[in-house]
């Protein structure tokens, strides 16, 4: 990362949503411990109505444990999570949104991020966001869009930084935009979130160079978008909040037409699902978050299967 030898004097506060995976929290907690640049603040989230990260959390030197008291989702868990924090921040601290299944990369990772971030916003003033990767989002058409391998050199604005990415703003937008939309419950909250701050002029950045060779690292260069789509397992509790959400946030920032293109979205996963014979629920649920899209319900509707 080019601003890597940077200092900086701001603080850095972490938000880390877990449920029923203690493995991966144990991990995650010990990664952060090996950072170069320790975060300032922890939180940990807990969406186990069972309480069952709070004993490892309670041992841990450096964290605070919150229980959500239900499963709230990544959506709900971060908004939960930067509530308890934000009373206590200036507004030049940072937050840093945690995901239990995804820890940074290498020991560096953290204060490279850091420094690339107070960098930006000593030369532009509406620095709301910084992160490791993101996505365009097509307005017209009511969906993201990669940004190409030959735009990743130096400084790229987005219009959301990826989830599970170390996504971190600053406290200042934060307050001036607002939580995270808990009513999404899962999928695609990043997306809404980022598109609030941009619409709030608020720019998010990521530092294009280092973008370049982590997808090279991670042999994730020139994909396509039909590489993408291919790429991975798509439970069918999943498919239900990715179709809902996606046409929820189309109606807020994209129009009628994106409505439109998002549901064909929609219904051409379910043809594929169709056509590759995969298990009925997939259309079921997508079906289900058409209707649910276009009625604008949200909250936990679907019941995703319990971690073990």
């Amino acid at each position: 990362m080019s601003s890597g030898d940077v200092e900086s004097g701001a603080r850095v506060h972490g938000v880390l949503v877990t449920f029923r995976r203690p493995i991966a929290l144990a991990s995650y907690l010990q990664c952060l411990t090996n950072q170069s640049r320790q975060l300032d603040t922890l939180v940990v989230v807990d969406n186990d109505v069972l309480r069952s990260a709070k004993s490892m959390v309670d041992a841990s030197s450096m964290a605070t444990y919150i229980a959500a008291g239900d499963n709230l989702g990544p959506a709900g868990g971060l908004a939960l999570g930067i509530f308890e924090i934000l009373p206590l921040v200036s507004d030049d601290d940072w937050i840093v949104l945690l995901d239990d299944d995804d820890p940074p990369g290498h020991t560096d990772q953290l204060r490279q991020l850091l420094a690339f971030a107070e960098e930006r916003v000593s030369d532009d003033e509406r620095v709301g966001g910084v992160g490791l990767v993101g996505a365009l989002y097509n307005y017209r058409r009511g969906r993201t869009e990669r940004v190409v391998d030959s735009a990743l050199s130096g400084t790229v604005s987005v219009h959301l930084l990826g989830g599970g990415a170390l996504p971190m703003y600053r406290a200042k937008a934060i307050r001036s935009v607002g939580l995270p939309d808990r009513s999404l419950f899962f999928g695609f909250e990043e997306l809404e979130y980022g598109l609030r701050f941009v619409a709030d002029g608020w720019r998010l950045l990521v530092d294009g160079d280092e973008w370049r060779r982590l997808r090279e690292e991670t042999d994730r260069s020139s994909l396509t978008r039909r590489d993408l789509r291919s790429s991975g397992s798509h439970a069918s509790w999943r498919n239900y909040y990715s179709t809902r959400n996606q046409i929820i946030i189309a109606r807020r920032f994209g129009g009628a037409a994106a409505v439109m293109l998002s549901s064909i979205d929609g219904l051409a996963r379910a043809v594929r699902s169709i056509l590759r014979r995969k298990h009925r629920g997939n259309v079921v649920m997508i079906g289900r978050g058409l209707i649910d899209g276009w009625s604008s319900r949200t909250g936990r509707v679907v019941e995703p299967p319990l971690a073990k």
